[in-house]
Order: structure tokens, then sequence, then C-alpha cells
């Protein structure tokens, strides 16, 4: 399994309202058909949601034949709390045979940029 995760854009701005996506894509690159699933964790001062406090999502891939690709996004966004800094994104892919039993998993850390807005950089 290959698994390529990007933020785009690659920052958000601090303390007000924005959104980036988190871009995964998942190749398949074994013989066989397979099932993908994974989890996406944010710290606290980023949410999966809107308007409420979400820091934990499911995303189901679907069934991969050999050499199948897929790309999904998931939406994070930050808020009034979200301090000016870096943050570390978790994501975890896991791939099911056809038994329903995990037969690899990938855990990767992606780091995503909040930076002060222009008109807070202006005094």
């Amino acid at each position: 399994m290959e698994v390529l995760a990007k933020i785009h854009p690659s920052e958000i701005n601090a303390n007000q309202f924005s959104d980036t996506q988190l871009i995964i894509r998942i190749r398949n690159d074994k013989k066989g058909q397979f099932w993908y699933e994974g989890e996406v964790n944010v710290p606290n001062q980023l949410s999966l949601t809107p308007d409420q406090s979400l820091s934990k999502a499911k995303i189901r891939f679907g069934i991969l034949k050999k050499d199948g690709e897929i790309e999904k996004y998931v939406k994070v966004y930050g808020s009034k709390y979200t301090d000016a800094s870096n943050y570390s994104i978790a994501l975890n892919i896991y791939e099911y045979d056809k038994d329903g039993a995990v037969s690899d998993r990938k855990d990767l850390g992606i780091e995503i940029q909040c930076k002060p807005a222009i008109s807070e950089t202006i005094s």
C-alpha cells in the first residue's frame, strides 16, 4: 500500500475561522483486492467540523484492486482559539484483506502551519 498525504492550502490563519484540506491518496500496489479505511486525529486547537470541536474521524476509502488508486479529502478548521503555531495531524491507514483482518497499516504525521492573519501582523 502506498499512501500520500498533503495539506492544501498549506497554512491556515490564526485566531479566526479558516479551513484547509487534508488530501489523502491510496494506491494498492499488491495482488488482490483490499478494503481501506483511515483515522484522522487533530489537536484540540483544530477541528474536523466548522461549528464544534471534533478531533477524531474515520474515512472509508473502499475496495481497491491491484494498481487501483483513490483520493479523498478531509476539511480541517481553525477558529478564534487557534494560535499561530505548527500543529501535527495523525493519520492511520488500515488495509483489510478478504477475511476482514488488518493486513497492513501505515501511520503518518503531517504538519499544518497556522500563521497570523495579515491584519494581525501590521501594527
